[in-house]
């Protein structure tokens, strides 16, 4: 695996984006963990004047092989605190799994312009 950082050149005051890495397989060129956090915290007004912030608001998303060489994420997570008001304060946590994955086992037929559909009968 191989960690990979994403900056970018031109900020702003006004970017509330997003800084991460990513691991990628070497082999594969999928990435196997991507995380991120805030690029930047709540402006200062809003955290000094309001009482609001958002420490440590980020997610990681990890992903795994499948057979037939599909990759698709394996868990999401997330823990952060809210911080709201002065008086509201909580902590949020999200674990989440996929489990169990299984290949849709689907059957179509196109019909083309010179095999319209047949219409249902009446009874």
């Amino acid at each position: 695996m191989t960690p990979s950082t994403s900056t970018s050149a031109q900020k702003t005051k006004d970017d509330f984006g997003w800084k991460g890495d990513a691991y990628i397989d070497a082999i594969a060129y999928q990435p196997v963990l991507v995380s991120t956090a805030m690029a930047r915290a709540v402006p200062f007004a809003l955290r000094t004047l309001l009482g609001t912030n958002l420490p440590g608001m980020g997610f990681s998303v990890a992903y795994a092989t499948r057979p037939e060489g599909v990759w698709f994420p394996v868990s999401f997570g997330t823990e952060f605190k809210l911080h709201v008001l002065f008086f509201f304060s909580r902590e949020i946590t999200i674990n989440a799994q996929n489990r169990d994955f299984e290949k849709t086992h689907v059957s179509s037929k196109i019909v083309g312009g010179d095999d319209p559909a047949q219409p249902p009968q009446q009874p």
